[in-house]
């Protein structure tokens, strides 16, 4: 039986600096797994970095995000 072993890389937040492991390749066990961010917030970190966040700075840009507003 021939298994394909999953690599994991290690990485830098290059939001704070923070080092951590990014599973992308077995994602329900990355470290970023479940954060649902708004699209805004998305398209935010798209155009400031270049690679992955850590789970701590994808929390703290979820939590800040601006409430939606309600439709008028």
């Amino acid at each position: 039986m021939n298994e394909q072993k999953i690599k994991h890389e290690y990485k830098t937040c290059p939001r704070c600096g923070t080092g951590f492991e990014c599973k992308a390749g077995s994602i329900l066990q990355c470290q970023c797994y479940g954060i649902v961010l708004p699209p805004v917030v998305q398209q935010q970190i798209e155009l400031d970095y270049r690679d992955c966040l850590c789970r701590s700075c994808l929390e703290i840009l979820r939590d800040q995000a601006p409430a939606d507003k309600p439709a008028e």
